[in-house]
């Protein structure tokens, strides 16, 4: 239910400075992304993109929405689970201090990776959770993160024209036809 409401799903993700993330923990040796594919991709649509940073906004949207501050200053708590390595951490960090300055508690919970595994994969327990990791060479494999029955799509996405402009693509071998779909489907 903390979630359910696309306010705070819309503050949070106005709370992400890529920017920041990029710079402070890895160094500069990556680029903010801001689409569903990497820019590096030839699917991406990098037309419509993530919100921007920007905690101010992020709170006009909860209050607009009718949340109201609890006694620590809070409109929302969540809980917030990841695991350990490549960095997530350190992600979760900083977007729990960018969260804060918005009215949004991240309660962060790092795991050892087979912890977060049977928590959040097998368990389904969770509210919200981050992962890493990278679609393939192949666009496709992004249907098994939010895909209907994806092996990856934790959070039980499901929409039938997503599915759809997937399984067309699929049965198509023309890059550019392909990619037209993967870009709709990022909509």
């Amino acid at each position: 239910p903390a979630v359910q409401g696309v306010a705070v799903r819309q503050a949070v993700a106005m709370c992400i400075d890529r920017e920041s993330i990029c710079e402070k923990v890895y160094a500069g040796n990556r680029e903010p992304e801001y689409a569903f594919y990497p820019s590096i991709s030839w699917a991406s649509n990098q037309e419509d993109v993530a919100p921007g940073f920007d905690t101010a906004t992020a709170e006009q949207v909860l209050i607009d929405a009718g949340y109201t501050k609890d006694a620590d200053g809070y409109y929302v708590t969540l809980p917030f689970d990841c695991f350990e390595g490549s960095g997530l951490p350190d992600v979760a960090k900083l977007l729990q201090a960018d969260c804060a300055k918005a009215g949004i508690n991240l309660e962060i919970n790092v795991m050892e990776y087979n912890a977060w595994n049977d928590k959040v994969v097998i368990q389904q327990n969770f509210v919200m959770e981050m992962q890493g990791g990278f679609q393939g060479p192949d666009p496709a494999a992004l249907a098994s993160r939010v895909g209907t029955n994806g092996s990856m799509n934790q959070s039980s996405y499901s929409n039938a024209q997503v599915d759809a402009l997937f399984a067309e693509a699929a049965q198509i071998g023309d890059q550019d036809q392909r990619a037209e779909l993967y870009k709709q489907a990022q909509i």
